[in-house]
C-alpha cells in the first residue's frame, strides 16, 4: 500500500474523472462523508447532468476502476445499497476542504 504518499484532490480527479460529472459525483460523496448516498439520491441532486441511478452506479464503478488500476486505491465503496467514499478519499480531501461543504 501507499500509506505514506498523499495526493491532491485534482490528481485524484485527473485520474478518476472523465468529465464534469464524474467530480460532481465525488464531490456529493466527500459532502455526506462516511455516511454515503443511494445513487438516485446523488443523481437526484445533479439532475442538470440527466443522470439515472444506474448512470452513477456505473460511473463510481468506472471511476473506482481507473484509481484501482492507477494507484491500487477505490475512490467509493459500497455500504448496503449506498455509496460512501473510502478513507483514502477523503484524507486526501482533508480536513480544510471538507470544511468548505459545511
Amino acid at each position: 500500500m501507499r500509506e505514506w504518499m498523499s495526493f491532491k484532490p485534482n490528481y485524484i480527479e485527473k485520474v478518476a474523472c472523465e468529465d464534469e460529472a464524474d467530480a460532481q459525483i465525488i464531490t456529493c460523496l466527500i459532502q455526506k462523508g462516511v455516511g454515503g448516498l443511494l445513487p438516485s439520491a446523488i443523481a437526484t441532486e445533479l439532475a442538470e447532468y440527466g443522470l439515472k441511478r444506474w448512470d452513477v452506479t456505473h460511473r463510481i464503478q468506472r471511476m473506482n476502476k481507473k484509481l484501482m488500476k492507477e494507484l491500487g486505491q477505490k475512490a467509493a465503496e459500497k455500504r448496503g445499497h449506498l455509496w460512501a467514499p473510502t478513507g483514502f478519499v477523503l484524507d486526501a480531501w482533508g480536513n480544510e476542504k471538507l470544511e468548505e461543504f459545511q
